[in-house]
């Protein structure tokens, strides 16, 4: 995420919809991968790539994973 790269904290919310039964879902993420879900009875699979961003020097992650 970009805040580990700048050395910032920086937090996200994803507002997206389930792909099965269009309920919407809203994701909070901070530079750290921690996320939670607002919608408590909602547990949606989600991941993140695995690059090492001590050595990351790209200017996206699309090429790192």
């Amino acid at each position: 995420m970009q805040g580990q790269i700048r050395g910032e904290h920086l937090t996200v919310r994803i507002s997206t919809e389930c792909a099965h039964c269009a309920r919407s879902l809203h994701i909070v993420m901070d530079n750290e991968m921690s996320y939670r879900v607002e919608e408590d009875s909602a547990e949606p699979l989600v991941f993140h790539p695995q690059v090492n961003w001590g050595t990351f020097s790209g200017s996206n992650i699309i090429d790192a994973y």
